[in-house]
């Protein structure tokens, strides 16, 4: 969790390539965390790889279907209507 923790104060602080270490040291000793791959999933598109975030959503979502955001954060990167903010909001309300 320690490095969950780090991983969104780096998110915030835009800081993205130090978010994804920190999010990759908590998937490597959990692989089971749907908030990791969640995570992982708005700091790929943060950094603008759009592939990468939709990969890392659906993970999330296939070990935590009821993880009713990444459905939101997945539509609204399908109409390329998901903002800075949204992704924000969604990290504040999982933490």
């Amino acid at each position: 969790m320690r490095h969950l923790s780090r991983s969104l104060r780096f998110f915030y602080e835009d800081e993205y390539r130090n978010a994804l270490s920190e999010v990759n040291s908590a998937i490597n000793l959990n692989p089971n965390l749907a908030i990791a791959y969640g995570r992982r999933g708005s700091i790929y598109y943060k950094l603008g790889d759009n592939r990468r975030a939709t990969l890392n959503w659906n993970v999330a979502l296939q070990l935590d279907p009821e993880f009713t955001e990444i459905y939101d954060m997945l539509e609204a990167s399908d109409q390329n209507r998901l903002t800075p903010v949204e992704i924000g909001k969604i990290q504040e309300k999982v933490r």
